[in-house]
C-alpha cells in the first residue's frame, strides 16, 4: 500500500503557507529565553463550572455585627453585615451551634458534655461543663439549658453559665406537685424558651423568661412560638397575639390581630409579623402582616432554610435564583416610617467544579471532575480543529467504583490516556486496565484482570503497560490479545507511536524500534550521550531527558534541540510542553521563532493532572487555579496529515465463499480529518466510490462487498483503491492518499489468479539476517517474512501467494518444517522432514496474508534459507498454469537436451524447453521441471535461472558428495532456454518437464 499528499496549489499560494519547515541544528536553549513570544496564539478560557453548594446556604446564627453560614461538609463562614472580610470558623468536631444575640457562637461538644462559648473565628472564650446526671437541652443567651434526670425521668431544668471564671446555676421554678413528662422543645433565644409538661393529665405548654426562669402557663393557645424579642400566640378564636418575650405573662399583648388559619409567624420585623409559608419549605415565600390589621404582602419569595432574626430587629433569610445564584437578605423596618425592606446582605460565592485529570486527544478532551459534593465523574469536551479555537457543551459519562469520593486522592482517580481514536484507557487501584469506547458511558471494560503496575500508553489500536515481574506488554484493543511482552523493563524509558515501540537500549542513549506485530526490530538511532529518563516519539520527532540534558532528536534530519531545564516534558506535533517550578512552558520545534515562551501555572504541574497536551496535530490544555480550562494553540504549523497506523485490507475478495466477505481497512489518521472517499477502478474501467463528510477524529474504516451503488455485483477483476482524506484545517493545503490493490474473484483458493514468475532471489536467510533476524529457529519457534516489496514481489496486498525454494541446513535434531500465511493459525502439514545434520530444500507454494509468511520448526534448531520464484496475482496479468505430462527434457549423464558431459565447478548449461515434452514454442513465461542432481564429486548448490540473466544466490538444490538429490524448479523462461548453475566439483543432472506458465 503506498501513501502520497496532494498539494492543494492554489489554495496554498492565496494564504503563502510555507509546505516545509527544515529543521536546523540550533544552540541549546537557555532558561533566559522563556519569554512571552511577540505573536503568542489567541487561546480559549473555558470557565470553571460554578455550582451552588447545598449547604451554604444555611444559616446558622446571626449575631450582631455578622453572621454565621455554611455546615461541616461546606465550610463555615463568618459574613459581617457590612461587607468586610469573610472568614472561616472553625468547627472541628462538627458540634452543634447556637446563637447567643452577640457576635458569641455557642458549640455543643460532640460528646455533649460541654458548650464552649467562641468568637467569631471558633476560638473559646467561655466554657460551660455540663454536670453528670444533666443532659443539654438549649441555650439561652450565654446560659446552657439542661434536664436534670434521676431514675431516667425529668426532675428538673437548669440555666448554666460562668460568670467571671465562677460558674451559675439557677433552676426553673414554679412547677406544681404531680407535674410530668418536662422537656425543653425551643431555644436558641436570649429572651428564654418553651418547655411542656403535664399536670392534672393535660399537657401544658409555658415560657421560661431568662430573666426570672419563672414558669409562665399558656392557656388555650392553638399555637405558640418565639423569635427575636417576641412571643406569638394564636388563639382559639384565630387572633394573634405578640408579647414582648421578657414581660410574657406580666401584661397585655403588645399587639392582636386577625390571622390567617394557615400562618406561622417566624418574627417581627418593626411592625410588621413575618410569616412563612408551610406548603413548600424548599420554595417558601415571606409574606409581612402589619400588627395594625389589613391583608397580608409578599416580601420575599424563594426562600430556603431557617431564617434568623438579629439583635437589632432585622430577619435573616436566603433567597435561591436562578442558576444556584444564592443571597441572603435582611427583612428591616424603614427608618422613616416607610414600608417593610428587604436589603441584599451577602451573596454566597458559588464553588467551582475541580478538575483532578485531564487529556486530550485529535481534539477530544477528557477530565475528571470533581462536582462539589458529589461523587467525581468522567466527563468530556469536543474542541474545534481549526482556530480561533472552540468548544461543544461538555458531555457527561458518568462516574463508577474506580472514581473514589475524593478524587484529590491519587488511588482513587485513575489517570487518562486516550488511544488518540477517541477512546480512553486507565489502570484503576486494583491493576486492571480499563477500556472506555468512544462516546460511551462508564463502566468501561476490563481488558486486563490484574497484574497492570504503570508506565500505560496508546497510541491507536495498540496500549502499551508495565505488568508484574517486570515485564512490558502490549495488548491489541481491537483484538483483546497480548502481541508483545518483554522482561526486564523495570525503569526503562519507553514510547509507544502506533504499532512501533521504541525502547533504550543496552547502549546507553540509543533507542530501538520494535514492529510490536511481528516483534522485528525496525531501526536503532543514538540520540543522547547519556541513559535515558524519558523518552516520547511523535513521528520524526524523539523527545529524550537525561539527569542532565534533555532534547529533541529529529530523525529525519538527523539534528537535535537542546531545552531548557525542566522537570516534566510532553512531547507534541511540532513543540514540547514542559514544566518546571510549577511553571508551564511551551518550546517551538519549527518556524522561525523558537523562542520558549511561558504558557502559565497550572493548579498541578504534573502532565495528566493538571494539564495535558493533543499530540494529535493539537494543542495545549491546562487548568488553573480557578479551575478554569486554557487551551492554547501551539503556534506551530502542524504537519501534513500522515497514517499513524492502519489495518492492512486484505487483497483478495472471493465471491464465492461460503461464508460472506468484505474488504475492510482502518486507518488512524495523525489529526482531524475532514471528508475522505475510497475509489475503486478496475482495469477494465468499472468504478465504485465511498465517501463521507462527517469529521473523523482518529480512525476511519471503511468496508466494501465488491458491489456497486446499487447493490449489484461488480465484474470480477484487479481493482485499484485510492484513499483521499482532506484535514479539518484545510488550509495548510495538504490531502492525503493511499492506494492499493483488491481482486474480485469467485475462486475460493487463497494461492488463487495468474502466475506472474521473478528472477530467483534470496529473501531470507538466518545464517546473516537477511530478511529476518540473524539467528537460528529454535524447537517450536517461528519466524515472519515479508515477502510483498521484496524479490521481484510487488508490495501489493493483492498477492495471493508465492513461490519459494526453501531450504533447511544446519539442523541440531530430526525436525520438520511448515510454511504457512501469516496471522492463521499452523495445521499439522509440513513443508521440509529433515535430519539432523542434513541441508534440505523444497519447492513451496504459500498463501500470503499481509504481505508475510510465517515458518515454524518442530525440534532442536536450524537455518532456514528462501529464494522467491514467483507470486501468484488476480487479474488480468500474468500467467495460467498447464500441465504436461512428464517427459525429460536434459540428462548430462546421456546428452538428452544437452551434451553428454557433467556440469564442472562454477559452470553453466542451459536448456532449450519451448517446443519440447509438450511446451509451446512460444508465449512460455516459466516453466516446472523436476531437477535431479546425482554423481556430484563435492557438496554444492545448483541454480535454476533464467537464460541471458545475471544469476543471483538464490539456489534450488543442495547437495552433499555422493548425494542423489530432487526438487521443483519453477522458473522464467527467457529466449524459449533456462540455465543451470552449478558451484563446487562436477554433477550430473537430469530435469523433467511437469507443466508450463503462458498468458
Amino acid at each position: 500500500m503506498r501513501q502520497t499528499r496532494t498539494r492543494r496549489r492554489a489554495r496554498i499560494a492565496a494564504i503563502g503557507i510555507a509546505l516545509t519547515a527544515a529543521l536546523a541544528t540550533v544552540s541549546p536553549l537557555g532558561a533566559g529565553t522563556a519569554n512571552a513570544a511577540p505573536s503568542a496564539p489567541a487561546e480559549l478560557v473555558i470557565p470553571a463550572e460554578r455550582n451552588a453548594a447545598p449547604d451554604a446556604g444555611r444559616l446558622q446564627v446571626a449575631g450582631a455585627t455578622g453572621f454565621l453560614r455554611g455546615d461541616r461538609e461546606t465550610g463555615l463562614k463568618w459574613v459581617p453585615y457590612n461587607g468586610g472580610t469573610v472568614t472561616p470558623y472553625a468547627n472541628p468536631d462538627g458540634g452543634r451551634l447556637f446563637g447567643t444575640g452577640r457576635d458569641v457562637i455557642a458549640r455543643l461538644s460532640g460528646a455533649q458534655d460541654k458548650v464552649e462559648f467562641t468568637d467569631v473565628h471558633g476560638e473559646t472564650t467561655t466554657t460551660v461543663a455540663i454536670p453528670s446526671g444533666q443532659r443539654f437541652a438549649a441555650v439561652m443567651g450565654t446560659e446552657v439549658v439542661t434536664h436534670e434526670y434521676k431514675d431516667g425521668v425529668v426532675v428538673a431544668v437548669h440555666a448554666l453559665s460562668v460568670v467571671d471564671g465562677v460558674a451559675k446555676d439557677r433552676t426553673v421554678w414554679g412547677f406544681r406537685p404531680g407535674t410530668t413528662d418536662i422537656s425543653v422543645w425551643s431555644g436558641d433565644n436570649p429572651k428564654g424558651f418553651f418547655l411542656s409538661y403535664q399536670l392534672d393529665g393535660v399537657k401544658r405548654t409555658a415560657w421560661i423568661r431568662a430573666e426570672t426562669l419563672g414558669l409562665w402557663t399558656l392557656e388555650n393557645a392553638r399555637s405558640v412560638s418565639a423569635a427575636g424579642g417576641y412571643v406569638f400566640i394564636v388563639t382559639p378564636e384565630k387572633r394573634l397575639q405578640v408579647w414582648g418575650a421578657d414581660v410574657f405573662g406580666g401584661q397585655g399583648p403588645l399587639r392582636e390581630l386577625d390571622w390567617p388559619e394557615d400562618a406561622t409567624p417566624i418574627g417581627m420585623v418593626g411592625n410588621n409579623v413575618i410569616t412563612r409559608s408551610a406548603y413548600d419549605p424548599d420554595e417558601a415565600t415571606l409574606t409581612a402582616y402589619s400588627a395594625d390589621g389589613g391583608p397580608g404582602r409578599v416580601v420575599l419569595t424563594q426562600v430556603r432554610g431557617d431564617t434568623r432574626g438579629t439583635p437589632d430587629g432585622r430577619l435573616l433569610a436566603v433567597r435561591f435564583g436562578g442558576e444556584g445564584i444564592r443571597t441572603v437578605h435582611a427583612l428591616r423596618n424603614d427608618i422613616n416610617g416607610g414600608e417593610l425592606r428587604v436589603d441584599t446582605v451577602h451573596q454566597i460565592p458559588l464553588v467551582p467544579t475541580s478538575r483532578h485529570r485531564i487529556a486530550v486527544a485529535q481534539g477530544e478532551l477528557s477530565s475528571v471532575d470533581q462536582i462539589p459534593w458529589e461523587q467525581p465523574r468522567l466527563r468530556g469536551t469536543r474542541l474545534s480543529a481549526t482556530e480561533p479555537v472552540t468548544a461543544q457543551p461538555v458531555q457527561d459519562r458518568g462516574t463508577g467504583a474506580d472514581f473514589g469520593a475524593h478524587c484529590a486522592q491519587e488511588s482513587d482517580c485513575p489517570t487518562l490516556v486516550p488511544t488518540g481514536d477517541g477512546r480512553v484507557v486507565y489502570q484503576n487501584s486494583r491493576q486492571n486496565l480499563v477500556l472506555l469506547d468512544a462516546g460511551k458511558q462508564l463502566p468501561g471494560t476490563t481488558v486486563v484482570e490484574g497484574g497492570v503496575v504503570g508506565d500505560v500508553e496508546a497510541s491507536g489500536r495498540y496500549v502499551s503497560f508495565l505488568s508484574l515481574n517486570s515485564t512490558q506488554k502490549v495488548l491489541d484493543l481491537d483484538t483483546g490479545k497480548t502481541v508483545l511482552g518483554r522482561g526486564g523493563f523495570v525503569g526503562q524509558a519507553t514510547s509507544l507511536e502506533g504499532g512501533t515501540l521504541w525502547s533504550e537500549s543496552a547502549t546507553a542513549g540509543t533507542i530501538d524500534a520494535l514492529d510490536v506485530r511481528t516483534g522485528t526490530s525496525l531501526r536503532s538511532v543514538k540520540v543522547a550521550d547519556c541513559s535515558l529518563k524519558d523518552l516520547q516519539v511523535r513521528g520524526s520527532s524523539v523527545y529524550w531527558k537525561c539527569d542532565a540534558a534533555s532534547g529533541v532528536t529529529d530523525l529525519d534530519a538527523k539534528t537535535t534541540i537542546s531545552l531548557p531545564g525542566h522537570d516534566t516534558a510532553v512531547l507534541g506535533e511540532g513543540y514540547v510542553a514542559h514544566a518546571q517550578a510549577g511553571t508551564l512552558s511551551l518550546t517551538p520545534l519549527r518556524g522561525d521563532d523558537r523562542a520558549t515562551r511561558t504558557i502559565g501555572r497550572p493548579a498541578d504541574a504534573r502532565p495528566g493532572f493538571g494539564w495535558a497536551v493533543d499530540r494529535f496535530g493539537g494543542h495545549l490544555a491546562w487548568v488553573d487555579d480557578l479551575q478554569r480550562t486554557h487551551v492554547t494553540p501551539s503556534g506551530v504549523r502542524t504537519p501534513d496529515v500522515t497514517v499513524v497506523d492502519s489495518v492492512q485490507p486484505t487483497g483478495l475478495l472471493d465471491r464465492k465463499a461460503t461464508a460472506p466477505q468484505t474488504w475492510s481497512a482502518k486507518w488512524w489518521f495523525s489529526k482531524p480529518v475532514r471528508r475522505w472517499s475510497v475509489t475503486f477502478v478496475s482495469e477494465s474501467g468499472a468504478q465504485r466510490t465511498l465517501q463521507g463528510w462527517e469529521q473523523i477524529r482518529g480512525a476511519l474504516e471503511v468496508t466494501w462487498d465488491g458491489t456497486d451503488s446499487a447493490g449489484q455485483p461488480m465484474p470480477d477483476g484487479l481493482y485499484a483503491w485510492t484513499l483521499s482524506a482532506e484535514p479539518e484545517d484545510e488550509l495548510v493545503g495538504i490531502e492525503l492518499r493511499q492506494y492499493g490493490e483488491v481482486a474480485l474473484t469467485r475462486l475460493t483458493s487463497l494461492a488463487s489468479g495468474r502466475y506472474q514468475p521473478v528472477t530467483p532471489a534470496r529473501v531470507m536467510d538466518t545464517r546473516n539476517g537477511t530478511g529476518v533476524a540473524k539467528a537460528k529457529i529454535g524447537p517450536g519457534g517461528t519466524v515472519t517474512l515479508q515477502v510483498t516489496g521484496r524479490g521481484g514481489v510487488p508490495a501489493s496486498n493483492a498477492v495471493s501467494a508465492v513461490v519459494l525454494n526453501v531450504t533447511a541446513t544446519n539442523p541440531t535434531a530430526s525436525t520438520f518444517v511448515s510454511a504457512y500465511p501469516y496471522g492463521t493459525t499452523r495445521t499439522s502439514a509440513s513443508n521440509l522432514n529433515v535430519v539432523a545434520g542434513q541441508t534440505v530444500p523444497n519447492l513451496v507454494v504459500v498463501p500470503v496474508k499481509d504481505g508475510k509468511v510465517t515458518f515454524y520448526n518442530r525440534n532442536g534448531s536450524l537455518d532456514l534459507l528462501a529464494d522467491v520464484a514467483g507470486y501468484y496475482w488476480p487479474g488480468q496479468l500474468g500467467s495460467l498454469y498447464e500441465p504436461v505430462t512428464p517427459t525429460r527434457l536434459m540428462d548430462t549423464r546421456s546428452g538428452v537436451g544437452v551434451p553428454k558431459a557433467k556440469l564442472g565447478a562454477d559452470k553453466t548449461v542451459s536448456l532449450t524447453v519451448a517446443g519440447q515434452g509438450g511446451v509451446p514454442a512460444g508465449d512460455v513465461t516459466a516453466v516446472v521441471l523436476n531437477v535431479t542432481a546425482t554423481n556430484p564429486t563435492a557438496s554444492t548448490f545448483v541454480s535454476v535461472y533464467p537464460y541471458g540473466t545475471t544469476r543471483t544466490s538464490a539456489s534450488n538444490l543442495n547437495v552433499v558428495a555422493g548425494q542423489t538429490v530432487p526438487n521443483l524448479v519453477v522458473v522464467p523462461v527467457k529466449d524459449g532456454k533456462v540455465t543451470f548453475y552449478n558451484r563446487s566439483g562436477s554433477i550430473d543432472l537430469l530435469a523433467d518437464v511437469a507443466g508450463y506458465y503462458s498468458p
